[in-house]
């Protein structure tokens, strides 16, 4: 990443690829380098990968359910089903996300959410004024939400098969997702400074959850 700008604390990122090319460890890499003593992170797991698995055994992550309030700090995940993710409560959850603003989130799956949810459009596209960084990952870029990408600061771009999906992407962005990549590498696109780099793979899962143990045991001391 030596050149590549990293998103801040109220940028929106998308990070796309096929399964199995690694965008998931790389959307954990970025949400490793966050401060959740600054303000909490809300991490939408519903493919409960075994990496995030590890993760929610350490202690200071925090479980909730969309009835839950959200406290001032900390990592904070829900494990919906995907049914639930198309509820009232999931809309209604995200609305008070919305209204609190400060706040991070991460998910995992974006298509599990209703495309046209109405509190999802809100957060992507008055997101940045409200301070709500978000992180969204996918393998099926054509069935998201479009203010995914048109209020997205950077994208991340692993393999894709489906050509429908190269073509949103392409709709967004310059990045050419036919490009043929080593093994774990993405291309990187900054959309306010224009460019275009490609990323060798991010740190292994075992170094990410160091990352991860030394930010929540900051947290805790902040308390």
């Amino acid at each position: 990443m030596a050149d590549a700008r990293l998103p801040g604390n109220s940028d929106r990122t998308v990070i796309v690829g096929r399964t199995g090319t690694g965008k998931t460890i790389a959307g954990a890499w970025h949400l490793s380098l966050k401060k959740f003593a600054t303000f909490p992170w809300i991490v939408f797991d519903t493919k409960r990968d075994p990496f995030f698995k590890e993760l929610w055994r350490m202690q200071g992550a925090k479980k909730i359910r969309f009835s839950d309030r959200v406290g001032k700090d900390g990592l904070h995940y829900i494990q919906p089903l995907p049914h639930e993710m198309k509820s009232d409560a999931a809309e209604d959850f995200l609305w008070r996300l919305h209204k609190r603003g400060r706040v991070g989130i991460f998910i995992d799956e974006g298509y599990m959410f209703d495309k046209f949810s109405d509190a999802l459009t809100a957060l992507y596209t008055q997101g940045r004024t409200l301070n709500i960084p978000m992180i969204t990952l996918s393998q099926k870029p054509k069935y998201l939400n479009m203010f995914t990408f048109s209020e997205a600061q950077f994208f991340q771009v692993f393999p894709l098969n489906d050509l429908n999906d190269r073509k949103r992407i392409a709709e967004f962005s310059p990045i050419d997702p036919k490009v043929r990549l080593r093994e774990h590498h993405s291309l990187w696109y900054d959309v306010g400074r224009n460019s275009v780099v490609e990323l060798s793979p991010v740190p292994a899962p075992d170094r990410l959850l160091e990352n991860f143990e030394a930010q929540l045991r900051a947290t805790k001391r902040a308390i």
